[in-house]
């Protein structure tokens, strides 16, 4: 499924511009479904327990937390641009990499 919102674009931008510089960092997109609707993901550490997600659907909602925990959802309800609701999900995706170990800790 293409990524379609431009919300969801810029953290795919954002995501890969990131990951290019981290190939230490095991990651896989995934094309997902569930029930009627359908998202792709963005995993971190595939069937480890500290598997981090960010799921970015078509109405442009970026889900992001730990597969074996809670998440946050990332959406426009405040009048906020794509581009700056993209960054923060992008931002709390890159702090729960570097908490759960995937990521080396800031110096």
């Amino acid at each position: 499924m293409p990524i379609t919102s431009p919300r969801d674009r810029e953290f795919e931008r954002l995501a890969n511009e990131f990951l290019a510089k981290h190939p230490e960092v095991q990651r896989e997109w995934r094309e997902e479904h569930r029930s009627f609707d359908k998202f792709t993901s963005l995993i971190c550490g595939v069937d480890q327990p500290n598997e981090v997600f960010a799921s970015l659907d078509r109405a442009g909602q970026i889900a992001v937390g730990l597969t074996t925990g809670d998440h946050e959802d990332f959406e426009g309800y405040s009048g906020d641009s794509d581009e700056k609701i993209a960054r923060a999900a992008f931002d709390y995706f890159v702090d729960l990499l570097r908490a759960n170990g995937h990521l080396a800790p800031v110096a």
